[in-house]
């Protein structure tokens, strides 16, 4: 099988990604702002903050910490919290996000008091004024600040109901909380805009932004309508009821589709239902006991709640059926060859973080847990598999399970079928990698059950 240094080189230079461009200036000289986020962008509050940010094109750099359920030792990691320890003295690396605002000197100050997304939000539409965070015209600004009063009902019921243990009170009230936004969405409550404000032109019905254009209020609800997507109906992290999809609500389902397109200036912030999902089951320790559905079809993020909200488990097959063949290679397999060369490192070896990014059970039985150097290895083989399959349409993956579980034995075999896509990968090359890795994991399984 090819080294991770010959894949590279077949894969050709990486494309530029957002996730990797750690100043956006947007014109200016210097950044005004330095935001610090975890390192694997799990914090959905740190990425309400960052999506704030792009939104308003506020010239910014970032840095970032390891939160405590990812950290590895070594030196990557430790030269991070050194950092972070050096710039901010006494602070909890689980606490960001964290705001810095530069100084005249040419440094940064210390933090801003404000910790929840909305209170920096209005911090930073204080300190910008200009970038227009929040609208001038009184009626539009009154809408958003309305807005802004009541979500932190919203996040409070979305917590409400995940944990897998929510009350009937709890589901009738995030359900209520969810009502009251998409009827805002849909233009069908007292809190919709006037059709004249101050000379603003009038927002069309059907726009799926609140202002018809991406917003502060965008930016700031839809890392939690990600997750109102994926772990509200999940039976373990949230309520187990098909229900309370975010289909149920197509105003809301409509904003996150309108974000996740290209058009969009912050769609490569936003992740997918199966990775939002997999973060949670990591978090909370369930990630060994419970399988991931399966991923979306290509463009199911918004298609699924156009079709009525119906989701990911059920659309699309489980891994060995007739039609897990992968999708037309055409977008998503250069973006996905690009991403190993960018990922391997000097001596061709794909990084740790991205082998051992949480397990989902497949195949029969309990999953065991995946420890040690030689599933590592393991999953460093499947997924060397993975990236063949991608760069050669001739790859023979039966052929390569066959190696893999004679090399690395049965137990390890099964381990190295379960790896998933990481966090920071762009969507379309995401469900390219997705789809041939379920290839590879669905002939690892058959090698060993036979």
């Amino acid at each position: 099988m090819s080294t991770w240094a010959d894949l590279a080189a077949r894969a050709g230079a990486p494309a530029p990604r957002l996730f990797d461009e750690t100043e956006r200036l947007h014109g200016a000289d210097a950044p005004r702002v330095r935001l610090w986020h975890d390192a694997a962008a799990w914090h959905p509050f740190a990425n309400q903050v960052w999506l704030l940010l792009e939104a308003a094109r506020i010239p910014h750099c970032r840095a970032v910490v390891p939160l405590s359920q990812y950290r590895r030792p070594g030196p990557r990691d430790d030269a991070r919290l050194a950092a972070f320890a050096d710039a901010l003295p006494g602070a909890n690396p689980n606490g960001v996000p964290y705001v810095q605002l530069a100084t005249a000197a040419g440094g940064w100050g210390p933090p801003l008091r404000e910790r929840s997304a909305v209170a920096l939000l209005r911090a930073l539409d204080r300190e910008f004024p200009e970038h227009g965070l929040l609208p001038r015209a009184p009626r539009r600004r009154a809408l958003c600040d309305e807005l802004l009063a009541r979500y932190a009902d919203l996040q409070k019921a979305l917590y409400g109901v995940l944990g897998g243990k929510s009350t009937a009170a709890a589901r009738r009230a995030y359900a209520a909380r969810m009502d009251a936004w998409d009827a805002c969405y849909a233009r069908e409550s007292d809190l919709a805009l006037c059709p004249d404000d101050g000379g603003e032109a009038p927002v069309p019905r059907d726009a799926p932004f609140l202002l018809g254009s991406l917003g502060a209020i965008d930016a700031l609800l839809l890392p939690l309508l990600e997750r109102c997507e994926a772990n509200v109906p999940h039976a373990v992290v949230g309520t187990g009821r098909e229900k309370l999809a975010l289909g149920r609500w197509p105003a809301l389902a409509r904003l996150l589709a309108a974000a996740r397109r290209d058009v969009c200036p912050i769609h490569a912030l936003l992740g997918d239902p199966t990775t939002t999902l997999g973060v949670r089951l990591a978090v909370t320790g369930a990630v060994g006991r419970q399988p991931l559905p399966p991923p979306p079809p290509p463009d199911a993020a918004g298609g699924g709640a156009r079709r009525g909200g119906a989701s990911a488990r059920a659309s699309t097959p489980p891994p060995g059926s007739a039609r897990t063949a992968p999708p037309a290679p055409a977008r998503g397999v250069p973006s996905f060859s690009r991403d190993v060369g960018r990922d391997a490192d000097a001596r061709g070896r794909l990084p740790r973080r991205r082998a051992r990014h949480g397990p989902a059970q497949r195949g029969r039985g309990r999953a065991k847990k995946a420890t040690g150097a030689e599933t590592v290895a393991a999953v460093d083989d499947a997924l060397r598999a993975t990236a063949a399959a991608l760069l050669d349409d001739g790859f023979a993956v039966r052929r390569a399970a066959e190696g893999i579980v004679e090399a690395r034995g049965e137990d390890r075999a099964r381990a190295a079928a379960e790896a998933l896509v990481p966090r920071d990968m762009d969507r379309e090359p995401a469900e390219a990698f997705r789809a041939h890795l379920r290839l590879v994991g669905a002939a690892l399984a058959a090698c060993c059950d036979s």
